[in-house]
């Protein structure tokens, strides 16, 4: 503003300051951003915690805990790609079984799976990415329709068998 004013007083139009001043702020802007700029692509591409959490609660505690296995893999920052994997598998026979079981019999509400993938995901969500990645690890968003897309899928599938057998076991034992 007082380049712009001292213009004024040497006898400069108003348009010629203005046109100069917002010329003289883009070079200052674009040399400024370029400072600031990361060259993120050495970054690895990691699913996030958010989306981890809520693939464990629609789908179970075994799709997030693919995607944190996934996510181990990708960013080469732990060997605990197993030990993920086998609490997933582990976690969610365990869920299957006391819901079909009566274990945790609640009526007709699915309130026992759900309860089970809300702990699962807090697991998966403040345990393993917490010691794992930490709280300031730099990464990527990994877009999650592939995912999405083989778990929808999946879970077409296994109702559909579940349907069948459930229609199978109507029509013959009863």
């Amino acid at each position: 503003m007082l380049e712009q004013n001292k213009r004024l007083n040497e006898g400069q139009s108003p348009e010629s300051t203005e046109t100069e001043a917002s010329t003289e702020l883009a070079a200052d802007t674009e040399a400024s951003d370029t400072e600031y700029v990361i060259d993120d692509s050495d970054l690895p591409r990691l699913y996030p915690k958010l989306t981890i959490w809520a693939f464990t609660i629609i789908f179970g505690t075994l799709a997030g805990s693919i995607l944190m296995a996934v996510n181990i893999k990708n960013s080469k920052v732990s060997k605990s790609f197993w030990p993920v994997l086998l609490f997933g598998i582990v976690f969610y026979s365990i869920q299957i079984w006391s819901s079909f079981s009566g274990f945790l019999n609640m009526g007709e509400s699915p309130v026992p799976i759900n309860m089970f993938s809300i702990v699962g995901g807090a697991v998966l969500h403040f345990g393993y990415w917490g010691n794992i990645f930490g709280d300031d690890f730099s990464y990527r968003n990994k877009p999650a329709w592939i995912p999405l897309i083989i778990c929808v899928l999946s879970y077409m599938i296994l109702v559909s068998i579940f349907y069948h057998y459930i229609a199978y076991i109507d029509t013959h034992y009863h």
